[in-house]
């Protein structure tokens, strides 16, 4: 960490925005982690439902009802985390 600090401050940064850099990545990293926690507690969680539809009611698929409502969140999820990333405000705030 004290190379990179160095580096940055070898570029014309100081320690504010090395913190304010470090914190942003940091943040990013938190954001995907938990959108992957997310999706896999999402295909488990489905899977199992999907395996107790086909048993119990052959005859009527409910679980594709809870796959969408939930797959929406996912992908609103996903795309927060892995598309708009870290929200990009101006230094600062």
């Amino acid at each position: 960490m004290e190379n990179e600090k160095a580096c940055s401050l070898k570029q014309g940064g100081n320690d504010r925005d090395f913190l304010y850099n470090d914190t942003i990545a940091r943040a990013a990293t938190g954001l995907k982690t938990g959108f992957y926690y997310h999706l896999a507690v999402y295909l488990t969680v489905n899977l199992l439902m999907l395996v107790i539809s086909l048993y119990l009611t052959p005859g009527f698929f409910w679980v594709m009802y809870m796959a969408m409502g939930w797959g929406i969140g996912i992908i609103l999820h996903g795309l927060s985390a892995l598309v708009l990333g870290v929200a990009s405000g101006p230094k600062g705030t």
